[in-house]
């Protein structure tokens, strides 16, 4: 099941970036970035090397690896792919559109987005 990313809203007073294969996507302080990237689907360690999905949180110099796997979408801080990774914060469920949203504090979550 295909999760796609269409928005990053920023409420920090600093840029977030969500890096991709294709490129990054910059979200200005307290504004938001439209884009339509798929998260990867990272079933094994060998596929995760191959693919990329990061948001950096620069005023706190975070990297946060994004994927699916298991029907949920899942993070890690330290740049390796678990099985049993931590479910993205709110909205982890695959599929359908997500916007992520960087919080004032740095933290983060997803949410339902239908556009």
């Amino acid at each position: 099941m295909t999760t796609t990313i269409r928005l990053l809203d920023n409420f920090m007073s600093d840029s977030v970036y969500l890096e991709t294969e294709h490129g990054t996507v910059k979200a200005e302080p307290h504004d938001r970035a439209r884009l339509d990237v798929p998260v990867p689907l990272c079933e094994t360690d060998a596929s995760f090397g191959r693919q990329r999905l990061e948001l950096r949180i620069s005023l706190k110099n975070e990297r946060i690896r994004v994927w699916e796997a298991g029907g949920q979408v899942r993070y890690s801080r330290d740049g390796r792919w678990s099985a049993d990774a931590p479910s993205v914060p709110r909205l982890a469920e695959a599929g359908g559109g997500r916007g992520i949203v960087v919080g004032a504090m740095g933290g983060f979550w997803f949410k339902r987005v239908n556009i």
